[in-house]
């Protein structure tokens, strides 16, 4: 089983991927409303996933979407919550293999894998729009999971880049 993981200032979305199944989890994130920042990344970061990771089966892989913030702020925010994110996942699941994943690396693996290409006809597109990229997600969803299209619909963005990230790291290279 391969764990995707989606990064925000506010949440973690993990999409967990085995052969023919699939599972997502949403845990909020919590911020210091006093100093409207983040006070500890690391221990805001491990009882999100405790909460996340209390009934799901273990998975022996992990892969983390990199993203980067709109600003510098928000930018030094997604890279600490990276990193407690990283860390706190080795602490949850001992023995768990993570690893760094961009956004360049998911996007170009899920949309050559349903026939996009670039105008020189190289398979995949690397700066894939979010949207692009989530339509991609949702016809992999549908063709290769077989799930039904009303439900891969109501599925978040953030569940579908997480979605993308598990796909990329058992399909791509």
């Amino acid at each position: 089983m391969i764990l995707g993981c989606d990064i925000s200032t506010t949440e973690l979305t993990l999409c967990f991927l085995a052969e023919n199944a699939i599972a997502w989890e949403r845990a909020a994130l919590r911020r210091d409303r006093s100093q409207g920042k983040w006070t500890d990344a690391l221990g805001n970061v491990q009882a999100a996933l405790s909460t996340a990771l209390s009934d799901a089966p273990r998975p022996a892989e992990a892969y983390i979407e990199r993203g980067w913030g709109a600003n510098r702020n928000a930018d030094y925010q997604l890279g600490a919550i990276f990193g407690a994110t990283y860390v706190a996942l080795g602490k949850a699941v001992p023995g768990i293999h993570v690893e760094m994943m961009t956004t360049h690396q998911w996007k170009k693996i899920v949309t050559a894998k349903i026939g996009m290409t670039t105008k020189k006809g190289v398979p995949g597109l690397a700066t894939a729009t979010k949207d692009q990229a989530n339509s991609a997600c949702r016809i992999l969803l549908m063709d290769e999971l077989f799930l039904d299209a009303e439900r891969v619909q109501r599925l978040s963005p953030d569940e579908l880049d997480a979605f993308g990230v598990a796909y990329a790291a058992t399909h791509g290279s």
